[in-house]
């Protein structure tokens, strides 16, 4: 309906009660997870993400600073973005025309006399190695901070930085995010579950059959050969003591790469030569794990967007160098969406159960050593976040 000008002071709004609620909650808002690769976002540039439901805009100002900032106007709550991305210099909600800038500041409101200095609320961001990281609440920033120095401090010849993106890919699976992360840091389910993995990381069969000291030797080669070849690689375990869970390890695969035929489908990553097959695996906490293969950077980013549900966010990344045909990608992209296929179905098949009166207590083979070091941690840091 037509209207007189408006009286409203942009930005003095009441607040609206955030609609995703749920166990973990006040935890999950403290989690950085990834959500883009710096390459994506230009200078002057915005793009849209998710973030536990919530709609967030990451725009890049000219000068080359990243902002995030609420999909949410000052004026009514409408969606500001009407695409995944856009200029950031000229963020127009469709609704009233109220303008916005790279920074998330209000630049106009039609029809408004006083603007003042209000701007979108900010969403908390950090970029390391190309990857941008996003939360909700800061309490952690400075220790996410420190983690994601410790994980990826050492892979920078790696070029993470450099990589594009090859493939972006969503999995939905209706289980609990904890459910997945146990399923994530654990490896005693892979014999039987996922045929792709077995064959490509020997480490799977060699734990199988008690033969633990033939992959440390064979952990231990890796790390000889990176240092080599001026990369090495820092080995953290993680504990159920940090406030931010963070792991990286490194082994050799038995394949040139982790796709359905086993070959390589690009330019090595950071000049590795043809044929050396180091893997690094690791996370940064709970919602953020990758794998960093001779050819790829993978990145899987946990999204709880219901108390049963998780949408499992799959970003393949490679080098500039690489151009890849559909071919390619199927063989590349094949991989992981079988496994992890596998992997949400298993998840759900205990999701199913969750309320059952016969559902056992917790136990943990030695070989899910970090799930249930991850358990640990999720009982003590939800107590923290909510003690009541």
């Amino acid at each position: 309906m037509a209207s007189s000008a408006s009286s409203v002071t942009p930005g003095q709004q009441e607040p609206q009660r955030h609609s995703h609620e749920g166990a973990h909650s006040d935890l999950l808002a403290r989690q950085y997870r990834c959500v883009a690769h710096s390459s994506e976002i230009r200078p002057g540039r915005f793009r849209r993400v998710s973030l536990h439901n919530e709609s967030i805009l990451i725009a890049r100002d000219d000068g080359g600073k990243l902002t995030a900032f609420a999909d949410v106007c000052l004026h009514r709550g409408s969606r500001l973005a009407t695409s995944d991305e856009g200029d950031a210099n000229a963020i127009r909600c469709p609704y009233h025309g109220w303008e916005y800038d790279a920074a998330g500041c209000l630049t106009h409101a039609r029809l408004v006399p006083r603007q003042g200095s209000a701007r979108l609320p900010r969403i908390n961001l950090l970029e390391h190695s190309g990857l941008i990281f996003l939360a909700f609440d800061a309490q952690h920033h400075e220790d996410f901070g420190i983690a994601l120095d410790e994980v990826f401090g050492s892979l920078g010849p790696f070029g993470l930085e450099t990589l594009k993106v090859a493939e972006r890919r969503v999995f939905p699976a209706h289980a609990a995010w904890p459910l997945f992360v146990q399923n994530f840091v654990e490896c005693y389910h892979c014999y039987g579950a996922h045929e792709l993995l077995r064959r490509s990381e020997a480490f799977i069969d060699l734990a199988e059959n008690g033969e633990g000291r033939k992959i440390g030797q064979l952990d231990k080669a890796t790390q000889l050969r990176a240092i080599d070849h001026g990369k090495p690689v820092m080995a953290i375990e993680p504990s159920s003591l940090s406030p931010i869970l963070r792991a990286a390890r490194t082994s050799t695969l038995t394949t040139d790469s982790e796709t359905v035929d086993g070959n390589l489908i690009g330019t090595p990553l950071g000049g590795l030569p043809a044929g050396d097959r180091a893997f690094v695996y690791g996370f940064v906490g709970p919602l953020t794990h990758f794998t960093i293969l001779p050819d790829q950077l993978v990145v899987f980013a946990f999204d709880p967007v219901a108390s049963d549900r998780t949408d499992i966010t799959v970003t393949w990344l490679v080098h500039q160098d690489t151009s890849l045909d559909e071919e390619q990608k199927a063989n590349m992209v094949g991989f992981w969406a079988r496994t992890l296929g596998e992997d949400i179905a298993l998840t759900e098949a205990v999701q199913q159960n969750s309320n059952s009166r016969f559902m056992p207590k917790a136990s943990f083979a030695s070989l899910e050593h970090d799930a249930k070091i991850f358990t640990v941690w999720l009982n003590r840091h939800s107590h923290e976040a909510n003690p009541q």
